[in-house]
C-alpha cells in the first residue's frame, strides 16, 4: 500500500469519527539534522528522528518514543495556552492523571489513583530542575506555591509508573519532572493580570549575558499571586488574603563547550488567613540554594553533580505553632556509552545520592538516606532497546534498606509504531508525620492522632504495555494498559482509649490492586487547528480489608479529556478550549479518614476552560482573556467536611474570568 493510499484510508477513518481531515503531508524531506548528525531521509523515518528529547526516564537525554517508561510531555505552549492559575490544574489534560480540587487554593495530583489528600497524595514525586518540590514531612506538593513563573517552564515530563529505581522514595506511581528555561534561552519579559475571586498576579523575568562570547549568563525572576473572597459549601470556612511571592536568581557559566556550571538561589513566601470559627493565620517561607556542574568527556562519558539546600518555615499565629524543616541533597552520576559491535550499543548510567531531612519539630525528625543506582540500556540493531535498573536506599534512621528495580523492552516494530513492555518494583516510606507524631489533638473534642513507629514501607509490583502509532506525521495514537498490586498500604485505624477518646493512627493493613488503561489521540488537523482527546479507565479493588473495610475509596473509573487549539495570522491570534469529565465515585468523608466516617458520593464533574489571546505587537505584546469552569459546575471534588479536623474541606468551584498582559523585550 502506498503512502498516499494509507493517508486516504486514515482520513476516511477520521471523518467517520467526526474528526476533521488532517492536512496533506508536506513534501518529502531530503535530510534532517539532529545534534550535528545527518540522518536518513525517508518519510517513514521522520517520526523517531525529529522527536524531542526527554531526561526524566533515564536521567539523561533519550528520544521520547524510545523512553523505557510511559512519558507524556506538556510543552511550554500547552502550559501558557491552558490559561491555568494553579499549575496543578494543567495535569488534567494528561491521560491517567488524577487531579482533584481540594480547595480554591490547592489541588492534589497523582497518577492512576490515590489523589486523596494527606495519606494518599504522596505517591508521585515532583522535581524542578533536579531538585524536589514537595514537603518531605507531609509527602505532598503545594502547587499554589510553585516558585517558578509558568512562563519560565520549558516543558513538563509526566512519567506514569514506579520510578524508584532511579529516584527512590516518593516515586511509587511516577514522577513529574519540570524543566525550566536556561538563562540563554530566556527573553526579558513582564506580565500581569487579574480577575474574579479577587485574583491578581504579576511576573517579571530578566536575562542576559556578561560577556561578548556569551559564556556567562544570568537570570532573575519574580512572581506574585493573590486570591481571596472564596466560600465553601457549608459556610463554616472562608479564605481571605491568600498571597505568595517568589524571587529566584540564577548564574550560568560555560567556560568550555564541554563544561557547564550553574548556581541558583531563591526565596518563596506565602501568607493566608482562614476563618474556621475563629481566625487562623499562617505563614510559609522557603529558601533555596542549588549548585550544578557537568562535564562531557567525550568517549569517557558525561559526569554531573548537583547539590542543594532547601529550608521550609511554617508558622501559625493562632496556635502559636512554628516548624523549620531543612533539606540537603547531593547527587553525582556518570553516563557512558560503548559500541559493543557495529549494531549493538550499550549505555550505562550510575550514581550516588545522599539526602538529609531534619527539623525542630517532634514530627520532623532528622532522616539520613544513602542511595546508589544503576541503569543500563542496550540497543540491538536499532530495533530492540533493553533497559534494566536497580537502586538501593538505606535510610538508617527508621525505614531501613529498600531495594527497587525496573526493566523494559522497547520494540521499534516500524518507524511509525513502537511497542513497550515494562515492569517494576518500588517502595514508599512513611512520612515523618505518620511515623513520629506523638499526639495531635483534633479541633473535634474526643479525637487525637498518634504516629506509629512500627510502620513499614508500602510495596508495589507494576506491569505496563504501551503502544504508540503515528500513521501520518499529523496524528499520534497511544494505547497504554497497566496492572499493579500494592501491599502494606497505609490506612487509618482507630481505637478507644480512656476516658473514651478516639485515637487515630496509620497502620500497614491495607492492600490494593488496579487494572486499567488510557487511549489518546493528538492531531494537527490543519496548519491552524490541532486537537486531542483521551479516555482513561481504572478498576480499583481493595484486596485486604484491613483497618478500613471500605478500602481506599476515591478513584473514579472513567475520565475523559478533549481540547482544540487554533492559530491564525501567523500566530498573532490563538485560542484554545479544554474539556474534562470525571465520573462520579464514592469517597469517605475527611482528608484524615476515620473508619467511622460515612461514605459519600462525589458526583460527575464537568469542567470547560477557554483562552483567547492576541499579539497587537507580534512577539512583543500579548493580551489574553481566560474563562475557567465555564459550565459553572459546583460539584465538590472531595468530601465537603472532615470529621477529624472539624472543618469544611472543599471550596466551591466557581466560574472564573481573568485577563492578562505580557510584554517581551
Amino acid at each position: 500500500m502506498t503512502v498516499a493510499s494509507k493517508k486516504a484510508l486514515l482520513h476516511a477513518l477520521l471523518l467517520a469519527l467526526a474528526i476533521p481531515r488532517a492536512a496533506a503531508a508536506a513534501e518529502p524531506v531530503a535530510a534532517l539534522r539532529l545534534d550535528g548528525m545527518m540522518l536518513a531521509s525517508s518519510e517513514e523515518e521522520l517520526y523517531f528522528t525529529r522527536e524531542e528529547m526527554v531526561t526524566g526516564p533515564s536521567k539523561r537525554p533519550v528520544k521520547l518514543g524510545e523512553a523505557p517508561a510511559n512519558v507524556t510531555v506538556i510543552t511550554h505552549e500547552d502550559i501558557i495556552q491552558s490559561g491555568v492559575q494553579n499549575l496543578g490544574e494543567v495535569f488534567r489534560r494528561v491521560p491517567g492523571m488524577d487531579v482533584v480540587q481540594v480547595s480554591a487554593t490547592e489541588t492534589d495530583v497523582s497518577a492512576r489513583g490515590f489523589a486523596l489528600p494527606i495519606v494518599d497524595g504522596n505517591k508521585m514525586a515532583v522535581f524542578v530542575d533536579g531538585r524536589t518540590f514537595y514537603l518531605e514531612f507531609l509527602g505532598s506538593s503545594l502547587w499554589t506555591q510553585f516558585p517558578v513563573p509558568l512562563e519560565d517552564i520549558k516543558r513538563i515530563e509526566v512519567i506514569k509508573g514506579p520510578m524508584s529505581s532511579l529516584y527512590g522514595n516518593r516515586a511509587l506511581l511516577g514522577i513529574i519532572n519540570i524543566v525550566t528555561f536556561d538563562p540563554e534561552e530566556t527573553r526579558t519579559r513582564i506580565s500581569g493580570g487579574g480577575g474574579t475571586q479577587t485574583y491578581a498576579e504579576g511576573n517579571f523575568t530578566n536575562a542576559g549575558h556578561f560577556d561578548e562570547d556569551r559564556r556567562y549568563w544570568y537570570k532573575v525572576t519574580g512572581t506574585y499571586h493573590r486570591m481571596n473572597n472564596l466560600s465553601d459549601y457549608t459556610g463554616t470556612g472562608h479564605h481571605k488574603d491568600f498571597d505568595d511571592f517568589a524571587a529566584t536568581g540564577q548564574f550560568l557559566a560555560k567556560p568550555q563547550e564541554e563544561t557547564r556550571l550553574s548556581l541558583t538561589g531563591g526565596v518563596t513566601t506565602g501568607t493566608g488567613t482562614v476563618q474556621v470559627g475563629g481566625l487562623t493565620r499562617w505563614d510559609d517561607t522557603r529558601t533555596l540554594i542549588d549548585g550544578f556542574a557537568s562535564h562531557d568527556f567525550g568517549a569517557g562519558g558525561k559526569l554531573e553533580f548537583q547539590s542543594y539546600w532547601q529550608r521550609h518555615y511554617l508558622s501559625s499565629d493562632d496556635y502559636a505553632y512554628s516548624a523549620v524543616m531543612d533539606e540537603v541533597d547531593a547527587e553525582i552520576r556518570h553516563s557512558i556509552g560503548v559500541d559493543i559491535t557495529e549494531r549493538i550499543r550499550n549505555t550505562t548510567t550510575y550514581g550516588f545520592n545522599y539526602r538529609m531531612v531534619g527539623g525542630n519539630s517532634p514530627s520532623i525528625q532528622t532522616l539520613n538516606n544513602f542511595a546508589g543506582y544503576l541503569q543500563n540500556e542496550t540497543r540491538f540493531h536499532d530495533l530492540v532497546i533493553l533497559t534494566g535498573g536497580l537502586r538501593v536506599d538505606n535510610q538508617l534512621d527508621f525505614a531501613g534498606t529498600n531495594v527497587s528495580g525496573q526493566g523494559s523492552l522497547v520494540f521499534l516494530v516500524h518507524p511509525r509504531y513502537t511497542l513497550r513492555l515494562s515492569g517494576s518494583a518500588a517502595f514508599e516510606t512513611p512520612t515523618t508525620v505518620q511515623y513520629f507524631t506523638n499526639v495531635f489533638t483534633s479541633p473535634v473534642p474526643g479525637i487525637t492522632f498518634a504516629g506509629n513507629r512500627n510502620l513499614k514501607s508500602e510495596r508495589i509490583v507494576y506491569f505496563e504495555l504501551g503502544n504508540t502509532l503515528k500513521p501520518i506525521d499529523e496524528v499520534t495514537l497511544r494505547a497504554d494498559f497497566f496492572y499493579y498490586r500494592l501491599n502494606s498500604l497505609f490506612e487509618f485505624s482507630q481505637r478507644v482509649i480512656p476516658p473514651g477518646v478516639i485515637e487515630v493512627s496509620i497502620v500497614n493493613d491495607g492492600g490494593a490492586q488496579a487494572i486499567g488503561g488510557e487511549l489518546s489521540v493528538e492531531a494537527d488537523v490543519t496548519d491552524w487547528l490541532s486537537g486531542y482527546a483521551s479516555w482513561s479507565y481504572e478498576q480499583f479493588k481493595n484486596i485486604n480489608g484491613g483497618a478500613d473495610p471500605a478500602g481506599n475509596l476515591g478513584n473514579p473509573k472513567n475520565k475523559v479529556g478533549a481540547g482544540i487549539r487554533g492559530r491564525w495570522l501567523d500566530g498573532r491570534i490563538t485560542a484554545n478550549l479544554d474539556f474534562q469529565f470525571t465520573q462520579k465515585h464514592e469517597a469517605q468523608e475527611g482528608a484524615l479518614v476515620v473508619t467511622a466516617s460515612p461514605v459519600v458520593e462525589i458526583g460527575d464533574v464537568y469542567l470547560l476552560n477557554a483562552r483567547l489571546a492576541g499579539w497587537p505587537i507580534k512577539d512583543r505584546l500579548e493580551l489574553a482573556v481566560m474563562a475557567n469552569n465555564i459550565l459553572n459546575d459546583n460539584t465538590p471534588q472531595v468530601p465537603t467536611r472532615d470529621p477529624f479536623l472539624g472543618l469544611s474541606l472543599a471550596e466551591k468551584p466557581q466560574f472564573g474570568l481573568w485577563g492578562s498582559l505580557r510584554y517581551v523585550f
